[in-house]
């Protein structure tokens, strides 16, 4: 997650003022970024981890052939759309968050690569919510996790 938040939060897109934040939703402080990010700037993207499937439960390593994350556009036209400079209404901000992580190989901080291939697109759905304008960008890829015991 936190790879496809460096990519998306380093896109001229993002970084352009007014910036729009990336969260994840894992984050210590997830709570207190939410708030503000709605107060501050009046849109942001959640990272959100939609869980995988293994679809080969028999080889070493266990594999997650289909990972899933969705990415949470979230706009509060009241907040956003009054900032100075372009604010893209909240179905751009989700097509380009998908145009911008598509076929992407996540990495982390020393560029080891994260997945067996790229970040997939698989849909935009708009979310009901009465206080926000929202849409779910779901994005797929294959991981292979470690045999290594984990450490905390």
């Amino acid at each position: 997650m936190e790879s496809i938040q460096r990519t998306l939060s380093a896109h001229a897109f993002f970084a352009t003022s007014p910036q729009i934040p990336v969260l994840i939703e894992d984050s210590k402080a997830i709570e207190a970024e939410i708030g503000n990010a709605m107060k501050m700037t009046g849109a942001f993207v959640m990272i959100i981890d939609s869980g995988g499937e293994n679809d080969s439960p028999n080889i070493p390593s266990p594999t997650m052939s289909e990972y899933e994350f969705t990415l949470r556009v979230s706009e509060i036209p009241s907040v956003w759309r009054g900032k100075p400079g372009p604010t893209p209404a909240a179905s751009e901000i989700a097509e380009a968050t998908a145009r911008i992580i598509h076929q992407k190989i996540p990495t982390d901080t020393a560029g080891t690569r994260l997945g067996n291939g790229p970040i997939l697109f698989q849909s935009k759905q708009p979310v009901e919510n009465e206080s926000f304008l929202q849409y779910d960008i779901t994005v797929s890829m294959m991981i292979v996790l470690s045999n290594e015991s984990p450490t905390r």
